[in-house]
């Protein structure tokens, strides 16, 4: 486990997901909420995943900005190849609309620090994630 800052405060991080982490809570209008990097013996009900595989769960935090970080999640998600982006909403059922109830979470195999510099070449130049690039 390691200590990381992030937008949120202070976190502890299984070592292997830390730079993806902080890669997505640079994503405009998100906001990290869990995150595993797999372990040799993973308890389900902490939502631990088995080695070899990770995820990181977002929220929306700012839903003005966050179509935006969620086209460059997909771009970098895309470019890669690796990974897959699942969508669930959890709110009431007569406001689908409302994007403060909007879960992403990002699951993916192997290292997640590939991915992790995808994330940070879509921050790092929000233009790569457009269609003509």
């Amino acid at each position: 486990m390691i200590r990381v800052e992030l937008s949120g405060g202070e976190v502890e991080l299984d070592d292997n997901i830390a730079r993806l982490v902080r890669a997505c809570d640079q994503l405009p209008g998100l906001s990290t909420t869990s995150s595993c990097g797999g372990h040799e013996s993973p308890n389900a009900e902490h939502g631990q995943q088995p080695l070899g595989q990770f995820y990181v769960s977002l929220c929306v935090a700012n839903w003005w900005e966050a179509w935006r970080g969620l086209t460059m999640l997909t771009a970098a998600t895309f470019m890669r190849c690796e990974g897959n982006l699942c969508f669930r909403y959890d709110g009431p059922q007569n406001r689908p609309d409302d994007l403060r109830f909007l879960r992403v979470e990002l699951h993916g195999t192997g290292d997640p620090d590939r991915l992790a510099k995808f994330v940070e070449y879509v921050v790092d130049d929000p233009a790569h994630h457009t269609a003509s690039n």
